[in-house]
């Protein structure tokens, strides 16, 4: 350990640093043009009244004052976690199932593969705009095909008890394949040995599932968890394709609201605010799932 630091202190300290920040220069160039200076710029707007044409006016913490009095945006948090929960967890699940079966000797696992993964690298301005004809309710393929088992079908996006489960399908749907291409990329790192032994000592198929699959795809499950639920926060497009945040803000979710704010209400300064707890909230979530994670968790 010490000979390595040691040895980095002595490249740090040399030429060689001249060379490597060469190398790193465009990186750390576009990093800081395009990530931190936006998030610093975000942060000092978040103190300010602005409206994107005169010059902003400092306020003080008032933005955040009204941020927490606003049931709009309060609104948009809760429907944000609602979304978060309805989309990772299942979408893990069903994910982690297929990924199973494909894994296994079966015929065309690898079309099934592409198959799943295709919504993926479709469009997601696409996609909705495809739901969005799937889920009309006059014409829509899904209530013409509800009302042959003699079910009338719902309003499904123009209604508030159904808007956000349709949305929350449709994620799902367009985001299996992305968490199933992981989840095979982990089985085939686990080394095959261990299933043979538990066979031999007479375990069954969930017994092999739960002391061997399960611990040794931890580490890809946190990282699908974390990356899954930072999406799930993160949902806009199909949001403003498909309900632009109704009926009765029943969709309203906080990066929408963001949007609201600075784009339709130009209320920038305002907006900052709502992004900067944002940004905490992903932070703090991401921190609290390594933290319970970690303990249970072997590389």
């Amino acid at each position: 350990m010490r000979k390595n630091v040691q040895k980095t202190f002595r490249i740090w300290l040399g030429k060689d640093w001249l060379s490597a920040l060469g190398f790193l220069s465009p990186a750390l160039v576009l990093l800081g043009l395009f990530v931190y200076h936006p998030l610093i710029q975000s942060f000092l707007y978040s103190f300010t009244r602005w409206d994107m044409v005169q010059e902003p006016q400092w306020v003080g913490t008032t933005n955040y004052q009204i941020l927490m009095q606003d049931p709009r945006f309060w609104t948009s948090v809760r429907q944000t976690f609602l979304f978060t929960f309805g989309t990772v967890i299942p979408c893990v699940i069903l994910s982690l199932f297929f990924a199973i079966l494909i894994s296994g000797k079966i015929r065309g696992a690898k079309l099934y593969q592409s198959i799943y993964f295709l919504p993926v690298v479709t469009s997601l301005v696409i996609v909705a705009t495809i739901w969005l004809y799937v889920l009309q309710p006059e014409y829509g393929p899904l209530n013409y095909l509800l009302s042959f088992l003699g079910i009338k079908g719902p309003l499904w996006l123009r209604s508030s008890s159904t808007a956000m489960s349709s949305i929350i399908g449709m994620t799902i749907w367009r985001d299996f394949g992305y968490c199933l291409t992981l989840f095979l990329a982990g089985l085939t790192n686990i080394p095959s040995m261990f299933y043979e032994a538990a066979s031999i000592d007479g375990a069954s198929a969930w017994q092999r599932f739960r002391h061997i699959t399960l611990p040794l795809l931890a580490p890809t499950t946190l990282f699908i968890f974390i990356v899954s639920v930072i999406r799930s926060f993160q949902v806009f497009t199909q949001i403003h394709v498909l309900t632009q945040g109704g009926p009765m803000d029943s969709t309203l979710v906080l990066v929408y609201y963001i949007w609201q704010q600075a784009f339709r209400y130009y209320r920038a300064g305002y907006s900052s605010a709502a992004a900067v707890i944002f940004f905490v909230m992903i932070v703090v979530l991401s921190i609290l799932q390594m933290r319970i994670s970690e303990r249970r968790i072997h590389y």
